[in-house]
């Protein structure tokens, strides 16, 4: 990948899950290759520092508040980053929420928030991000998982929305391969993020973990991730959309 972005074009990226993990990774990079920065998350402590760090003169980061299950609240980011940095041209999609646990011990409400913010606050962020990248010719991509891909243990309605996830990404792209627009996925597998680190059932099953590829289970660093976002959303061909690319040590 070129160090730089274009230097005619001023893209506006705009990064959900930028508190932490990935998400903070890709903006850290995007905004090291010149890209006007928003960083997205229903928490943003580190984020506000995050975006002062990489506010520059000419080149404009924010962090916002937002809870991507929340459509009035989606809107009105997209509309305050239109009004005061500019249209966006990229997103990279992160937020998700993960966990743990046997499905004959899960709550339904707990099922329905997972799938809330991981599937439908990405539709909802794709739809509303849409008519932007219309404008720009942009990219977007949405971080799916391994799970998504082949289904973990212990992470039942985790993995249903991760697949979802997939789905809604092919056919995005296939809706819109005739406006010049990519729009794909990553499937990563274990990820050195504070999702990662939270604590299987106790009563775990060894049988069943032992379904999940070792390879699985060694963590990429967050700097892996975003690099393989950047490539997506800056640099790969025009032909490259409806793409699920996995990063998981040849696990599914």
């Amino acid at each position: 990948m070129s160090e730089k972005l274009n230097a005619d074009q001023s893209h506006v990226c705009i990064v959900t899950g930028a508190n932490s993990g990935i998400g903070k990774a890709v903006a850290q990079l995007l905004a090291s290759r010149g890209a006007q920065t928003v960083l997205v998350d229903v928490v943003i402590d580190d984020a506000t520092i995050t975006s002062a760090e990489l506010s520059a003169p000419g080149q404009a980061s924010m962090a916002i508040a937002v809870d991507v299950s929340n459509e009035q609240q989606v809107v009105d980011m997209i509309e305050k980053v239109r009004a005061e940095i500019g249209i966006p041209s990229m997103l990279c999609h992160a937020a998700a929420i993960q966990q743990f646990g046997r499905t004959e011990n899960s709550a339904l409400e707990d099922w329905r928030r997972l799938i809330d913010i991981n599937l439908t606050g990405t539709y909802i962020i794709n739809k509303a991000v849409l008519p932007s990248l219309l404008e720009t010719t942009g990219s977007l991509v949405n971080v799916a998982s391994l799970a998504g891909n082949i289904g973990l243990p212990y992470v039942a309605a985790y993995s249903a929305s991760k697949g979802g996830v997939i789905a809604l990404t092919k056919a995005l792209a296939k809706e819109y391969s005739d406006r010049d627009l990519r729009i794909n996925a990553i499937a990563p597998g274990a990820v050195d993020t504070p999702m990662y680190a939270t604590a299987p059932p106790d009563d775990i099953n060894p049988k069943a973990l032992g379904v999940i590829p070792r390879s699985a289970r060694e963590a990429s660093s967050p700097q892996d991730i975003a690099s393989l976002i950047a490539y997506l959303l800056c640099d790969a061909p025009l032909g490259m959309t409806g793409s699920v690319v996995s990063i998981d040590g040849a696990s599914s």
